[in-house]
């Protein structure tokens, strides 16, 4: 659907600015807006663009593979016990 709306000045200032700082041309902003809006009833979140970037990169590293699962799985306990053991107080910072 094609829609034309008229914006003050300042509207127009304040969208492009958001739309900037989300890292999206104004349209493409204007337009998630106006669905997340209709669909939700409330504006995305002022880190929206953030949320879509990671939803992104999960969908990018998706995978079944069991060995890779299990790859991941060394690699973040591995990850864990380093932290756990090399930080100023006793507490686990993953338990």
């Amino acid at each position: 659907m094609t829609l034309n709306v008229s914006l003050s000045p300042e509207a127009e200032a304040s969208l492009r600015q958001k739309a900037a700082a989300a890292g999206q041309p104004l349209d493409v902003y204007a337009s998630h807006v106006l669905e997340q809006i209709a669909t939700n009833g409330s504006e995305p979140a002022a880190d929206q663009g953030t949320i879509e970037l990671l939803r992104a990169w999960n969908a990018e590293d998706a995978t079944n593979d069991a060995a890779e699962l299990a790859a991941r799985q060394r690699d973040w306990e591995e990850f864990a016990a380093s932290i756990n053991a090399h930080h100023s107080s006793n507490r686990k910072v993953y338990p």
